[in-house]
């Protein structure tokens, strides 16, 4: 009872959510008279004031390309993902300066160098320089082995 409460259904089985619609039978009758006594207003089929500026703001959108319709926000779509697809071969050519800016690839950046130690530096303090007997242990090490890949 209590997995049927939290699942949203009726705490007894027995109670159907959805019984029968009861149904009129009318027979074959032609209704001759609408079921509301009134008619239909004429503010019903002409447009207000607010809804011609908004229609006429549209209709100018769609003409000078401000806005598009479905279909042709699906070819740009279809366009763009063809362009994605392209590959740049940014050495092929030097040509590309002539491209327009816009239509030029992103910028390849450089990757981030880590910031020089103190013994990387040019003119280290010389508790970082090697003495005759280091400098033969890393000559003899393995270059892989290696904890520095220079002579400071």
């Amino acid at each position: 009872m209590i997995q049927r409460i939290r699942a949203g259904n009726f705490a007894d089985t027995s109670v159907d959510p959805y019984p029968e619609a009861m149904t009129f039978d009318m027979g074959n009758t032609d209704w001759i008279h609408p079921f509301n006594a009134g008619q239909t207003p004429k503010r019903g089929f002409i447009m207000s004031k607010w809804e011609r500026l908004k229609i006429s703001k549209y209709a100018q959108a769609l003409k000078k390309g401000w806005m598009k319709t479905l279909a042709e926000k699906k070819l740009e779509e279809e366009e763009k993902e063809k362009e994605a697809e392209k590959v740049w071969d940014i050495w092929e050519d030097d040509q590309i300066v002539s491209w327009r800016p816009r239509r030029m690839p992103k910028a390849i950046v450089a990757p981030k160098r880590d910031l020089p130690v103190h013994s990387e530096s040019f003119n280290p303090p010389e508790e970082y320089l090697f003495d005759d007997q280091e400098k033969e242990e890393w000559e003899k090490e393995d270059e892989e082995d290696r904890q520095l890949n220079y002579i400071p």
